[in-house]
């Protein structure tokens, strides 16, 4: 037999990874005079790369990192810096750093080209060995023929030599001491929600996607309080009502009542008569005014803003129509002729409901100045046929148009615009009109339409982009 049995070893590769991401903070520290460093030392215990380390890496600086050093290997989104120990060649460590998130990473990768004691064992298994060998081989061929062949083959010595360069089951062991064995990882991952679990625990909720469909069917607060706005609030209903008479109250709008005297309130209408103690109908006298201490038995009074301002119809004579002559201004009430009289009072009241009027402002939200305003560069910004009302009351809807959509600069009395006398002539800068606001942010579209429950006065922005510029 001219050639001997090949002994193949299989290569098993061990891999491990180990990443640690370190995100580190930004150093804004201003540096009056940079002096890179060409080596940066990573202690591992700060979580920050100040701009100084980044600067001193950009120009080529190595690191420190555990009293070993690491220089650049490859670059791109992160820069990868390299450290082998030339004791043991078996184990690659990297930093990685992110300059732009000014963070760092580290980790280690056991080096595929290497083949452990055990896994030899096991690739030789299947083989003979050296005594049983010869012993088969006496069968075939002599020890003198067997050397001739060995000859050809690695020496056991030498293949010692050979296998130093390779790790060992102890060094195999010190160097996975680091790394989580699958029986601890089952044992921690035991204290974890798996997928399928968190796949049960999640079939209970509403995903995002079926909620944001539920929620379609509803509305936003903003587009209820659009919606909203042609309604009257509580309050305001409150308020338009507080000058009416609730039908819960009982309260009629004629009261009647007995009466010593009768002192006149504003805005209240009176009819009067004088009774003595036997119910027969008796004078009453007039307080102030021009016809003071004149004397009747049946009046109308009639009183406006003030107590004062009243007017008085009396009667003068007898009961007949006719008789009723007599009047009076400026009277402030009426009392029995006799103080054992009293008065019989019809009073007809309640308040008029006064619709109040409010302000309406108009501003620009480009610079904050009034639109309209003499002087403003923002004059000619009105429509023709446009609606630009100061004012608006209580209780009334009113419709505000909009700006012409392109407008040049300039108005009665303008500052900013052409045609200055004295100064040369300018040309005209160009506005395009976007929209009204509620507020100078921008965030509170005006639809063109204050409600009629609307109170208050209000402040309307105008959203104007300057589309040309004024040529001085």
């Amino acid at each position: 037999m001219k050639k001997f049995l090949s002994v193949i070893l299989c290569v098993a590769v061990i891999a491990g990874v180990v990443g640690v991401g370190v995100t580190l903070a930004n150093n804004n520290k201003p540096q009056e005079t940079f002096v890179p460093d060409r080596i940066v030392t990573l202690d591992g215990e700060s979580a920050n790369l100040t701009d100084k380390q980044l600067k001193s890496l950009e120009s080529g600086a190595d690191i420190s990192f555990g009293s070993e050093m690491y220089r650049l290997s490859k670059v791109g989104n992160e820069n990868i810096y390299e450290h082998t120990d030339g004791e043991n060649i078996f184990v690659t460590k990297y930093i990685g750093v992110n300059a732009k998130e000014k963070t760092y990473r580290t980790w280690e990768k056991v080096n595929d080209d290497v083949v452990t004691k055990a896994l030899m064992s096991n690739a030789l298994s299947g083989y003979t060995s050296g005594s049983a060998l010869t012993e088969t081989l006496k069968k075939y061929v002599s020890d003198e023929q067997l050397t001739e062949i060995l000859a050809e083959y690695e020496k056991g010595s030498d293949l010692t030599e050979t296998l130093k360069k390779y790790v060992t089951d102890e060094q195999l062991t010190e160097i996975l001491a680091d790394y989580v064995k699958g029986t601890d990882l089952t044992e921690t991952l035991k204290g974890y929600v798996s997928d399928e679990e968190l796949t049960n625990i999640l079939a209970e909720y509403e995903k995002g996607s079926d909620l944001t469909t539920t929620l379609k069917k509803y509305m936003t607060v903003e587009q209820s309080t659009a919606a909203l706005q042609g309604y009257y609030t509580k309050t305001e209903i409150t308020n338009l009502l507080s000058g009416y008479i609730k039908s819960s109250d009982k309260k009629s709008l004629v009261n009647m009542y007995l009466s010593t005297s009768l002192t006149f309130k504003p805005n209240t209408m009176y009819v009067v008569q004088c009774f003595d103690t036997t119910s027969n109908l008796a004078d009453f006298k007039i307080v102030g005014g021009g016809k003071d201490g004149k004397t009747g038995r049946f009046a109308m009074v009639f009183v406006g803003d003030k107590a004062t301002d009243s007017l008085i119809v009396y009667q003068t004579g007898s009961i007949i129509l006719s008789d009723l002559a007599g009047t009076s201004g400026g009277s402030t009430g009426i009392v029995p002729a006799n103080s054992s009289h009293s008065l019989r009072v019809y009073e007809i009241g309640g308040n008029v409901l006064k619709l109040e009027e409010y302000k309406i402002t108009y501003l620009d939200s480009y610079r904050g100045q009034e639109l309209f305003k003499v002087g403003s560069e923002f004059g000619l910004s009105k429509q023709a046929d446009g609606n630009y009302p100061e004012t608006y009351t209580q209780g009334t809807s009113v419709s505000i148009s909009n700006l012409k959509s392109n407008f040049s600069c300039g108005g009665v009395g303008s500052d900013y615009c052409c045609n200055k006398k004295g100064q040369g002539v300018y040309g005209n800068a160009s506005y395009l009109f976007k929209g009204w606001y509620y507020d100078k942010a921008k965030t509170k579209p005006f639809d063109g339409t204050i409600p009629a429950g609307t109170t208050g006065d209000i402040t309307l922005y105008a959203d104007i982009e300057q589309t040309g510029t004024h040529n001085y």
